[in-house]
């Protein structure tokens, strides 16, 4: 399908531009996190090696009324970014690779009839708590997933430190020292 080969060619884009990206992160700068973001740039990484897992589940069947985006799938996603915690960073990126390869062979077999297909979002607390967007648009969004974590990452590695990080790091080191 035209439509899906599209979708999976940005995606394909998108990743290639985040991968040369993670190539030029130096070590030290894994830790390092942007004003304004809750996750450091590994945290981005690990979220980015099991977010195609969670995906791929939420896609594998729909139910009665769609494909169903609720709790249950941000704690399978909080789960999953657990047991990756502390893993290195080639681990993450084979783990990234994989869910990815299965993630687009899976939407590559989509038709007309997925594509038409409610992704229904149910979060309690939300207003409203319950929303349904389009398959399409779902895919749009994903397409473009890589590039949104690509820029946080970029962000959080350029990030100077801050003044009260950089004496804290100073009287741990004269503690040590």
């Amino acid at each position: 399908m035209p439509e899906i080969r599209s979708v999976l060619q940005r995606a394909r884009n998108n990743r290639l531009v985040l991968e040369q990206l993670l190539d030029q992160v130096p070590g030290e700068r894994w830790r390092n996190q942007a004003d304004g973001d809750a996750w450091t740039a590994r945290a981005h990484l690990e979220h980015l090696a099991t977010i195609d897992t969670v995906t791929y589940e939420l896609l594998e069947s729909p139910g009665e009324r769609g494909f169903g985006l609720d709790h249950h799938v941000l704690m399978r996603r909080s789960a999953l970014m657990a047991e990756v915690a502390g893993s290195p960073v080639d681990e993450l990126r084979d783990a990234m690779a994989a869910s990815r390869e299965a993630l687009v062979g899976h939407i590559a077999r989509f038709d007309d009839e997925w594509l038409a297909m409610p992704v229904v979002v149910t979060l309690p607390g939300a207003y409203p708590p319950e929303q349904a967007i389009s398959m399409r648009a779902y895919l749009a969004s994903w397409a473009e997933h890589d590039a949104e974590h690509a820029e946080a990452i970029r962000a959080a590695i350029t990030a100077s430190i801050q003044p009260g990080a950089l004496s804290a790091a100073v009287r741990i080191r004269r503690k040590d020292g």
